[in-house]
């Protein structure tokens, strides 16, 4: 079928074709970049324009204009955070055919909605006419802003340093200056040297981080005077949550601790995002390199990621990629294949500022009152009146946070800054690499702290450690707020050499959860994410050194279908649970459970369908990791962090995991303290803290499930397809959210490249479906939902990349002409 679409007018562009799949993966040819990403914008809109234009609202501050005034302090926040202007200024420079790439994709998405507007009863999206709105033009700015807003702001802004020095403070109120900073230094740990790398050792120099010249590190014993500590952990200032949103710390701390009562630890977990196996030739039978990656970015209705093929204009492309986004994160090129995780480093830093007592809108820097940028702006309110407010920025970045009461400001500076839209062009230009060594020259642009990974039909693999890291200033501990008067000023941007990376690494392969890219880099300031000795990469280890060499259905086995399902705390914390009862009568209750969990196969799996775990030993092992952190760290450390780092992250059947179960920060902790190493939370009884716990363990699931121990079955956790996007804005309506039978720690899609001698061949499976689009009347098309299934049941679509296979599997085409642009 052919459906043709033309503007008015009478010079006309080349055709623009789109072919769609039986999923409705869309495959776009065009002979220029503006009318490739025209097609492109043009077929998103059609399967997912509401969910792209709340990503855009997201983005920008315009939520009211849709939802409301209960969503104008989201707005007013999103709108302090950044400033637009030299997002507009970036796009003006950048190169031609960027903008035309993101001018094209803007105009293909206004010419499905001048469709819509001539067709409403059939084509507007129910949630518009739910909202009593219409969809609004879209501009190559506001392309942009969708990618800065989902990946800048989302992976690349996490601070928690306001909280961190409210942390210390309290930790020595509790225990004193020696103990209050040991105990600290444990929670935060900044460098544990065994902690499990992406990188072999050997294969890459940490000298490189540890030259004085380009030292990344934060001081690890600088100076923390309780002067310094005071100014950065006054109650009245607001916190920082890792979504960028901002509330009063006091206001923060007594929301968090009613969610813990009222929702259990799971209503705080913060999971790092997304695996990636890797294997080269010497590693594989019948393939020269295996790319499999999982980005977790979190389960949505409709999907997170969009599937499309790109053909002209020197793109020749197929994969996925996060909603909206231009360049396609999850794909190949024939040649090469990419994917990518979050990297977890620091590159954003709290400046505090002295406010002038006569002026606040001034600030000391350097000596002098400096007056602070302003920008009045004005939020517009679906059936309310516009809320107008001024946001203020420093020499530092944005003011996030304000203590007027002590006349201090806290300003926030990302090493990215200034580089938004260099960092969109950097992963356009991966799409076009043909080798490591361009892959590696466009990854050098990236500022954003993303993890990159490379296969090519060589059996070539490479991975960089991603984004631009500051030079801090001689003392500067990262981890707090620093002094913003101008002598703690960053000394620049670090040199592209110093991030970890490697090409053909000496074990073959490259695997990675998020964990520490090589040795001798420092953890993440955040205090609910750090690289230690326990670590969910292991479990990815122990599958790829099981043997010598593999398949890739062997690799997407291991990868989708096993780690899936495997507890990642288990084999971490079970050795230490066996060496406490080890000298106990076998009839003592606490050893039959150890024996559980020594008989346990440490899956979190439901083979029967009964909708409970298949083993006693999963809910062991999750009640008493949960007793063991909570009885441990209820002594410790002051509220809400004791039950923060209580949060053991299990899902459940009513509280659904994020985006996959990680070993959260508490057991990492506490591992840690039982290996010997940190501050010693059991004063030297680690075995007495145990057998507690375990005892706990028994009486509670005694009194749920009864006194027979086979019995012992808990219900499963789910996966929920949530009807709120990634900032927890609803990006659809709430009666389409789903629950998968069981909760997997799994990506949010899954894709697979392999290269052979016989060519490339992918495949991936990315749920719901590819279309978002409820009709007028409450209906959704066969794309809407047709891939949960399948992922629930590890099934996989192939991805059609060359002409002919395109052609084969073409269930639709569309033809498009524009006025030509030139």
């Amino acid at each position: 079928m052919a459906i043709a679409f033309a503007s008015s007018g009478s010079a006309w562009a080349d055709e623009i074709t789109i072919k769609r799949d039986e999923y409705g993966a869309p495959h776009i040819y065009a002979d220029s970049a503006y009318d490739l990403f025209y097609g492109y914008g043009y077929s998103i809109a059609q399967d997912r324009l509401y969910s792209l234009d709340m990503a855009r609202r997201t983005g920008t501050g315009k939520v009211s204009e849709v939802l409301g005034s209960e969503y104008v302090d989201f707005d007013k926040q999103i709108r302090s955070n950044y400033w637009p202007w030299s997002i507009q200024e970036q796009v003006k420079n950048s190169s031609k055919e960027q903008r035309d790439i993101l001018d094209g994709y803007a105009s293909g998405i206004n010419a499905w909605i001048a469709r819509i507007n001539s067709e409403p009863d059939t084509l507007m999206p129910k949630e518009y006419l739910t909202h009593g709105v219409k969809p609004q033009p879209w501009t190559g700015y506001d392309v942009a802003m969708v990618f800065v807003g989902s990946m800048l702001y989302r992976f690349g802004d996490y601070n928690t340093e306001l909280d961190n020095a409210a942390l210390l403070e309290a930790l020595i109120e509790q225990h004193g200056e020696s103990t209050g900073h040991e105990i600290f230094n444990t929670l935060l740990a900044l460098d544990v040297p065994d902690a499990p790398t992406t990188i072999p050792k050997g294969d890459w120099d940490p000298a490189k981080r540890e030259d004085k010249n380009v030292n990344l590190r934060p001081v690890a014993n600088s100076t923390v005077t309780p002067e310094v500590l005071r100014q950065a952990a006054i109650a009245p200032t607001n916190f920082i949550r890792p979504d960028g949103s901002a509330l009063p710390q006091a206001q923060w701390r007594e929301a968090n601790i009613k969610a813990l009562r009222t929702q259990g630890p799971s209503a705080l977990r913060y999971e790092g995002a997304s695996n990636m196996a890797i294997l080269g030739p010497e590693k594989l039978k019948g393939a020269k390199s295996v790319l499999l990656n999982g980005p977790q970015f979190g389960w949505y209705q409709p999907a997170y990621t969009y599937s499309v093929g790109l053909h002209g204009a020197g793109f020749d492309v197929a994969g996925n990629t996060v909603y909206g986004f231009p360049a396609i994160m999850f794909a190949h090129n024939g040649k090469v294949a990419w994917g990518s995780t979050w990297a977890a480093g620091d590159l954003v830093d709290l400046f505090r500022e002295t406010i002038n007592p006569e002026n606040p809108s001034q600030y000391k820097y350097k000596g002098t009152w400096k007056n602070m940028e302003t920008s009045e702006q004005t939020v517009k309110v679906n059936g309310g009146d516009p809320v107008t407010f001024t946001a203020y920025r420093t020499v530092h970045g944005p003011v996030v946070a304000r203590d007027d009461d002590n006349n201090i400001a806290y300003s926030q500076q990302r090493a990215w800054s200034g580089s938004e839209i260099s960092t969109l062009e950097s992963w356009l230009r991966i799409m076009k690499a043909q080798n490591f060594n361009e892959f590696k020259g466009a990854a050098a642009d990236s500022a954003v702290n993303i993890n990159l990974y490379y296969a090519d039909a060589k059996g070539d693999i490479g991975y960089i450690f991603g984004g631009h890291y500051p030079k801090r200033a001689e003392g500067h501990d990262g981890r707090i707020p620093v002094s913003g008067e101008g002598d703690m000023d960053w000394q620049g941007i670090m040199p592209f050499a110093s991030n970890p990376q490697v090409l053909n690494p000496s074990n073959n392969m490259i695997l990675n959860w998020n964990n520490r890219p090589a040795e001798g880099f420092p953890s993440p300031d955040q205090f609910w994410y750090t690289w230690m000795l326990a670590d969910r990469v292991k479990v990815m280890f122990d599958e790829f050194n099981a043997k010598d060499n593999f398949t890739a259905n062997e690799v997407w086995e291991a990868m989708v279908n096993h780690a899936s399902f495997e507890d990642v705390n288990a084999s971490e914390m079970i050795p230490f649970i066996l060496k406490a009862v080890k000298d106990l009568p076998a009839d003592d209750s606490r050893y039959k459970l150890a024996e559980q969990l020594q008989d346990w196969n440490q899956m979190l799996e439901d083979k029967d369908g009964d909708g409970k775990y298949d083993h006693p030993g999963a809910v062991i092992m999750q009640t008493w990791l949960t007793k063991f952190l909570s009885q441990t760290f209820e002594l410790t450390l002051p509220e809400p962090y004791n039950d923060i780092f209580s949060n053991s992250g299990y899902p459940g059947p009513e509280v659904t995991t994020a985006s996959g179960q990680n070993i959260q920060v508490g057991t990492k902790v506490l591992h840690y303290a039982l290996s010997g190493n940190g501050y010693d939370f059991f004063n030297g009884k680690p075995n007495n803290a145990i057998l507690s716990a375990l005892d706990v363990t028994e009486k509670q699931l005694s009194e749920t499930y009864g006194n027979d121990i086979a019995g012992w079955l808990a219900p499963v956790g789910i996966i929920r397809y949530n009807h709120k996007n990634f900032r927890d804005i609803p990006q659809t309506l709430p009666t389409q959210e789903q629950d998968t039978k069981i909760a997997m720690n799994r990506g949010t899609e899954n894709n697979m490249t392999v290269f052979t001698e016989d060519g490339v061949k992918a495949w991936e499976t990315v749920p719901p479906g590819q279309s978002g689009f409820i009709a007028p009347d409450g209906s959704t098309t066969s794309h809407y939902n047709d891939q949960t299934d399948e992922f629930a049941d590890f099934k996989r679509k192939r991805v059609w990349f060359t002409d002919e296979e395109v052609d084969a599997n073409t269930v639709y085409t569309q033809t498009l002409r524009i006025k030509n642009q030139k």
